[in-house]
């Protein structure tokens, strides 16, 4: 009876020591655990705010960029890294302000045109204007000098019918 109180002690006392252990190994596997989502949680909010930068920093220029072509800074160009959506929208936002600038150019060449062309008028119409006012002066003098002819005209008609008349008589 003694041995099998002795070996219930021996199997109570191992059933304790195997309970420590397993609930160290427990105590283990939490921290393991705990560790590890701690680990994941940390490197997950890196990945995040390196990826985070790498979104931002392209859009940060193509912003940048926007200012710049609406400060009339036509010349500007973001520089395309990539060949994903960011690198796409780059290249469309250099491709845009390429246009523009052309666009521009275009505008400016034919408002120069337009000015001259306007410019070249104003100078003819006021030329006309001068030949204008030149064939209405002539045209009284005339007019006045046909006049003078005329009243000489009749002058001479009536000293020449009177100069015949004495003539006859």
């Amino acid at each position: 009876y003694l041995s099998i109180i002795k070996l219930r002690k021996d199997i109570k006392l191992q059933q304790e020591v195997l309970d420590n252990i397993m609930l160290e190994d427990v105590r283990n596997g939490q921290r393991a655990a705990w560790g590890a989502i701690v680990g994941g949680v940390v490197t997950a909010l890196l990945v995040a705010f390196f990826m985070g930068k790498a979104l931002t920093r392209p859009i940060r220029q193509l912003v940048n960029g926007t200012q710049r072509i609406a400060q009339g800074d036509l010349e500007f160009r973001v520089e395309v890294a990539t060949k994903d959506e960011i690198g796409q929208l780059a290249s469309s936002f250099n491709k845009m302000a390429e246009d523009l600038s052309l666009s521009m150019a275009k505008e400016k060449g034919l408002t120069l045109k337009a000015i001259l062309a306007t410019e070249i008028e104003r100078k003819k119409s006021k030329e006309l204007k001068k030949m204008q006012n030149d064939l209405e002066k002539h045209a009284d003098e005339l007019t006045r000098s046909n006049k003078e002819l005329e009243e000489f005209a009749y002058i001479a008609s009536h000293e020449i019918g009177r100069a015949s008349c004495r003539e006859r008589v």
